[in-house]
């Protein structure tokens, strides 16, 4: 049986259960002290009214219940982060489960379940190119001047990230696709209330993939991005689907499916039957994970990728979602060590934690165990509309 224990190395970049305690404690002042950043989607207010307003009691705490509950699931879905593997993942908890590719705010209520998961930076932008090179409407995109090289990605990569690192502005355009000019940021602080809007060359104001009319939108506050992450009713990253989901389960639920636990007889056999049976029954430690390998699709990798190009990307397109992400993670983690608390079981192995901080070493502070009280700091100064954490 593979080893569940975390190594110390791992165990000791985790936050410990102070930080985890402090960051709630900002998120629950945000979430119910802050202003709104915009007035909530007409559709959203409509749909509210069908419900009673007694079942939108939103809970404190990283375990809230929502057994039982009027509230609706809604994915804010950023833009080629697993959106179709998570939604049908989530469709086995509750239904309906809305939502789509659109700006955070105006769809953010408390007759909602808002859920939102995040991608490791790097994996992401490369995916937001292959994406306009080679689906959707690539042939306009293509007559627009998006980067192509034939037989090499990434050249044409190379040359994508180039177009928006060195002095990029409205003027210059996105070729009518994925702006990814800090992408996931920006998805949390926009306030179009369209979405799907890649078959748009632009949007006036910032929409879910266009920056706007203004360079400055392409770099979204930090302060208010992260407090958007912790605020939010559920997050995720995709590098950890299936363990978000075994949370989202226990809260839905009210109980812990016995696949989530390391090293259990349930998990082995339930990435054994997923096989036979994918798609139904619980096999979060199976199915999820072949989804999300299967619907990756990319034709390079960033290892392919040169270290100057990512230097550039990191630096250039990426300076605000790669703290947002790290945020992301650290919120996950913490989310799920009050699960393990709460069950008085293992949920976090080894091997995952381990492909994770591989997968995710270039993102700084995030596994030298220093990146939890950054964010406490980043966040803690800023002024989000209410007193500071010290008062």
């Amino acid at each position: 049986m593979p080893s569940t224990a975390l190594t110390p190395d791992v165990r000791r970049a985790l936050p410990t259960d102070g930080m985890c305690d402090l960051v709630s404690s900002l998120a629950w002042r945000h979430r119910t002290a802050a202003p709104r950043r915009a007035p909530v989607h007409h559709l959203v207010l409509l749909s509210a009214q069908k419900w009673p307003s007694s079942g939108f009691r939103i809970e404190p705490g990283r375990l809230g219940s929502w057994v039982n509950t009027t509230r609706l699931f809604h994915m804010t879905h950023i833009a080629k982060t697993g959106g179709r593997s998570v939604r049908e993942e989530l469709l086995r908890f509750a239904r309906p489960v809305g939502g789509a590719e659109q700006c955070y705010p105006p769809f953010m209520h408390e007759s909602r379940v808002n859920v939102i998961f995040f991608r490791e930076p790097r994996g992401h932008a490369l995916s937001q190119y292959l994406h306009g090179a080679y689906q959707g409407r690539f042939r306009t995109r293509r007559a627009a001047g998006y980067p192509v090289v034939k037989g090499d990605d990434a050249a044409g990569f190379a040359q994508w990230v180039s177009h928006f690192a060195r002095g990029w502005t409205p003027a210059r355009g996105d070729f009518y696709g994925y702006n990814p000019l800090n992408h996931m940021s920006r998805a949390l602080m926009c306030t179009d209330e369209r979405w799907n809007c890649d078959y748009l060359k632009e949007c006036t104001t910032p929409c879910a993939h266009h920056v706007g009319q203004r360079a400055e939108d392409a770099r979204p506050p930090l302060a208010e991005a992260i407090a958007a992450v912790h605020a939010a009713d559920f997050v995720g990253v995709l590098e950890l689907l299936p363990e978000a989901l075994c949370l989202v389960e226990y809260r839905k639920l009210g109980r812990l499916n016995p696949a989530c636990i390391c090293g259990s007889a349930a998990a082995e056999g339930a990435a054994a039957r997923a096989v036979a049976h994918r798609g139904r029954g619980v096999s979060l430690a199976g199915t999820a994970r072949r989804k999300l390998k299967a619907s990756a699709g990319a034709k390079i990798s960033t290892a392919d990728v040169a270290p100057a190009v990512l230097r550039e990307l990191d630096e250039e397109l990426l300076s605000v979602d790669m703290r947002v992400y790290r945020a992301a993670v650290l919120r996950t983690l913490c989310d799920l060590r009050a699960l393990e608390r709460a069950s008085g079981t293992t949920l976090l192995c080894d091997a995952r934690m381990r492909k994770l901080r591989n997968k995710t070493g270039y993102v700084a502070g995030l596994w030298d165990g220093a990146g939890a009280a950054v964010l406490a700091d980043e966040w803690a100064s800023a002024r989000l509309g209410y007193p500071s954490a010290s008062t």
